[in-house]
């Protein structure tokens, strides 16, 4: 018959290790839950399961400000945009607790802390967790890292970041070319 063929995937010969801040990342988190739960809950009212009254809100950055970006509108829901953040918190919170309970990744003060003082302290926990472990298999796998964090595309750091980039993976610049491309 027909025996399974295997193929060894090529290496990665570069990898650039890409931060976000921890707390822009976990508010696109709730935002894009918030979103796939939005569009769910369309779902469900197109299907007649739903009947309620909503009320204007407007998803904000981790500035607390209006997130005005051309992906984001204005979403309806019952609820204040921070009370809606701060239930997402506790429900995450609630849902990886047995979890922490039992992790040999976290000791015991740092958890009691995190319980008693940190609002979504397991997207922290997963943020920090999937940061280590990306950098100890690159490091395991001998491959050359570049670290670069998300808020260096903003002006002023813009050109040395892209520059950076463009060298560290060998490649050339065209500055004739439309930098949003």
């Amino acid at each position: 018959g027909d025996a399974a063929k295997t193929m060894e995937a090529p290496k990665a010969q570069r990898v650039v290790h890409l931060f976000r801040n921890p707390f822009d990342n976990i508010v696109a988190r709730f935002n894009l839950s918030f979103r796939h739960k939005e569009k769910e809950r369309k779902k469900l009212k197109r299907m007649g399961k739903i009947h309620q009254k909503l009320k204007n809100i407007t998803i904000f950055n981790s500035n607390n400000e209006p997130d005005n970006t051309t992906t984001t509108r204005t979403i309806k829901y019952n609820k204040p945009a921070l009370s809606l953040f701060q239930d997402w918190c506790k429900e995450l919170d609630a849902k990886y607790l047995k979890y922490e309970e039992h992790t040999p990744w976290l000791d015991t003060k740092l958890r009691l802390l995190w319980k008693k003082d940190v609002p979504c302290h397991a997207e922290f926990y997963k943020y920090i967790q999937w940061h280590n472990l990306a950098y100890t298999t690159i490091q395991n796998l001998d491959i050359p890292m570049h670290i670069l964090r998300y808020e260096d595309y903003d002006d002023p750091f813009w050109n040395a970041t892209v520059d950076s980039l463009f060298q560290f993976l060998y490649l050339k610049r065209n500055l004739n070319q439309n930098p949003m491309v």
